[in-house]
């Protein structure tokens, strides 16, 4: 089992401040005209040997990281995204929304031409693929949506509803318009809803994590791991 030593970087920088200043002290006693600039060799090193291990503590925890911890992990990032995306919606006066499918997730906004678009050039918004081993489902208003609620991303996905003799409603695949699940409004309002992050697992069993928004507008986190 790895053993790390997790250190409070101010701590640190503090205990070698101190080590320094004590160090000038001591070399203006034995001798009034030397003065001591710099750390020693011997604390550079020992700063470089801790850093190290800091590092690889940080490196080995996230490769290591259970079932639990990553579920965490991308709750925690879904989260702080939706706040990023509410106070974008309000500060920039743009209707914005999120694409739930069962593996990824995406924010869209609408744009001048009132069509959902991509955000193509935000690494915070962009399209967020998560692990095979997971799996996104959507409640809203008592729905429940495997993946997006609106199937291939259409209003109608049915094309029975319509006569398609002029080809006026000619469906392409390849340009399938976005419709969003969860809508963030400029208002500042999101549209309630319960957004379930599930890890399987044949052996262990599987784990999960919902995300709610309430028609309060309070975000609250249930799961069936102990400790979050």
């Amino acid at each position: 089992m790895p053993f790390f030593i997790y250190l409070n970087t101010a701590d640190v920088n503090a205990y070698f401040i101190g080590m320094h200043i004590n160090n000038e002290r001591r070399y203006k006693m034995q001798d009034r005209t030397h003065q001591e600039s710099g750390f020693t060799l011997l604390e550079i090193m020992l700063v470089i040997f801790l850093m190290g291990m800091m590092v690889t503590g940080v490196v080995m925890t996230m490769n290591t990281a259970g079932p639990d911890r990553q579920l965490k992990q991308e709750a925690a990032r879904f989260i702080g995204v939706l706040e990023l995306a509410e106070e974008e919606a309000l500060l920039s006066s743009i209707e914005m929304g999120i694409v739930i499918e069962e593996q990824h997730y995406q924010f869209v906004y609408l744009d001048d031409n009132d069509k959902w678009s991509a955000f193509d050039d935000s690494k915070f918004f962009a399209r967020k693929e998560l692990k095979e081993d997971m799996l996104l489902s959507l409640e809203l208003a008592g729905l429940t949506a495997q993946g997006s609620l609106f199937g291939d991303h259409k209003l109608f996905a049915d094309d029975s509803l319509f006569e398609d003799n002029a080809g006026l409603f000619e469906r392409d695949d390849k340009q399938a318009r976005i419709e969003p699940d969860i809508f963030i409004y400029s208002s500042g309002e999101i549209t309630d809803f319960t957004l379930t992050f599930t890890y399987m697992d044949a052996d262990l069993g599987d784990s999960s994590i919902k995300v709610q928004f309430d028609e309060y507008g309070d975000l609250m986190i249930n799961s069936t791991m102990d400790g979050f």
